[in-house]
């Protein structure tokens, strides 16, 4: 958060995660263009994402990391799934954010 976006690894993968949308300084705008919204946005694009999915992350080869909500309540989960464009399906990595 402190670099709104940037990449992280995990054992399996490196990621570009998506920065949170900030328009109220011109200077830290231009660094949020590809942010968290427009990305998820993109992603409920592609045939087979979780319409309620929110993608946080990208490896550049059709796979995002993502929350999906708990329950009905519309709340996300901390833990985070990796959606595959292969087999179009969520699973659990090594990260969560409780």
């Amino acid at each position: 958060m402190a670099r709104n976006g940037d990449e992280l690894s995990t054992a399996g993968d490196d990621w570009r995660v998506f920065p949170v949308l900030d328009a109220t300084n011109p200077r830290t705008a231009a660094r949020s263009t590809g942010h968290i919204v427009e990305e998820t946005r993109k992603a409920r694009a592609v045939e087979g994402f979780p319409r309620d999915a929110v993608a946080i992350a990208s490896n550049g080869a059709g796979d995002y990391l993502v929350f999906l909500p708990e329950g009905r309540s519309g709340t996300l989960n901390p833990q985070v799934q990796v959606w595959s464009h292969e087999t179009r399906k969520c699973k659990p990595s090594p990260l969560n954010f409780r």
